[in-house]
């Protein structure tokens, strides 16, 4: 990889810290004890200093209420799925990820649970009056994606909070590409349910995700089993965090993510921010330029998660992936993105986007040979 330029951070970030990548090696060559489960004095408890990192950066009131998963796509199916029953009614949107798309759906066809898909706008941008009128006397979840994995949109979580509390219904925020690339308080902003992942811009490994679930808001846990405390009850144990964290938990993976967490922390998001900004204002002002290309995506960075769709006029999507790889060495994602319905408002079915999404780790160097092979490309056809 080290002659490929990445730019696909959306789906997994690359490069990941070297101290991410050490103490995972770490703790797969040390004895394998941690405070929860071992009667050593010793024992570090990097379970529970993980859930401390991710509290301090998420303004969390409660670590303990930081629960492990493998990804964002389980937790998300364990709120949807432990919240929702027959006679329900849940309000998403257009923008949503598969891994929200799919659950509801799934509740809809099982439980008979009552959908409504907001729409969202040529830009990924939800409206707020049509959100507010949404609402019924059965709603009983909001599950709204933070921030477009495909045109980067940032929603307004605030309006979109205080909406739903005034309906007194839970919202499940979805943080998967905003966790690591803007400011997340629930101090600030107090949400029934957020949920993350590790391997995008929190710089964690893959297989690593995780949820806050707030005071009020548990549910029944979709899974049973050993937890290696409490092994008398019959039943899961009610205590949170064991209460959704059956069987052997991926400790490299929380180990790596508490790493990334702490990067993150180190460098600031604020300045994570600032330099991506930088970047991507070359980027964009540079692809306006260009008549050939065609952007999907916000210009207001400050409204925005920083991912860039696009099209290049006379080109299949695919082949511009296909091209900018094989030609020039540049990674980028093309296609529907797991997201199908924000395609729709777009007019990208079933083709999808082109797909841009910088790191903190790009260099201006890197855009400006992105901006050299795009307009190369452009002039082909």
């Amino acid at each position: 990889m080290e002659n490929y330029i990445y730019f696909n951070n959306a789906a997994t970030s690359w490069p990941k810290p070297p101290e991410v990548i050490e103490a995972m090696k770490r703790n797969l060559t040390e004895c394998p004890v941690f405070g929860d489960r071992q009667n050593i004095a010793s024992a570090k408890d990097v379970v529970k200093i993980a859930r401390e990192e991710i509290a301090s950066l998420f303004e969390a009131p409660d670590s303990n209420r930081i629960v492990f998963g493998s990804n964002a796509s389980e937790l998300l199916n364990a709120i949807i799925h432990g919240t929702l029953k027959s006679g329900d009614h849940a309000i998403s949107t257009y923008a949503e990820h598969n891994s929200v798309i799919r659950p509801l759906n799934t509740a809809s066809k099982r439980n008979g649970v009552e959908l409504t898909y907001v729409r969202v706008d040529e830009r990924g941008y939800l409206d707020i009056d049509d959100f507010s009128k949404a609402f019924k006397d059965n709603t009983r979840l909001v599950v709204i994606n933070h921030g477009s994995n495909v045109t980067g949109a940032l929603q307004d979580i605030k309006k979109i909070s205080d909406i739903a509390f005034r309906h007194k219904v839970p919202l499940l925020l979805d943080a998967s590409q905003t966790a690591g690339n803007i400011k997340i308080s629930l101090k600030e902003t107090p949400v029934a349910y957020l949920v993350f992942t590790g391997h995008k811009a929190l710089f964690g490994p893959r297989g690593i995700g995780g949820a806050y679930i707030a005071e009020g808001f548990d549910f029944p846990p979709f899974k049973q089993g050993g937890t290696g405390i409490l092994s008398e009850d019959p039943f899961q144990p009610e205590r949170i965090p064991v209460r959704y964290e059956t069987g052997t938990r991926n400790v490299p993976g929380i180990v790596g993510l508490t790493e990334g967490v702490r990067f993150v922390k180190k460098i600031g998001i604020s300045k994570i921010i600032e330099k991506k900004h930088a970047l991507l204002s070359i980027l964009i002002d540079a692809m306006k330029d260009n008549k050939k290309i065609i952007l999907y995506s916000p210009d207001d960075l400050d409204k925005s998660v920083g991912t860039i769709s696009f099209a290049i006029k006379n080109w299949l999507i695919d082949d511009i992936g296909y091209v900018l790889t094989n030609s020039f060495n540049i990674i980028i994602r093309t296609g529907l993105h797991c997201a199908p319905m924000i395609h729709e408002i777009l007019g990208t079915l079933p083709i999808g986007t082109a797909r841009i999404s910088l790191s903190y780790f790009n260099s201006e160097e890197e855009v400006e040979r992105l901006i050299k092979a795009l307009n190369q490309i452009s002039v082909l056809k």
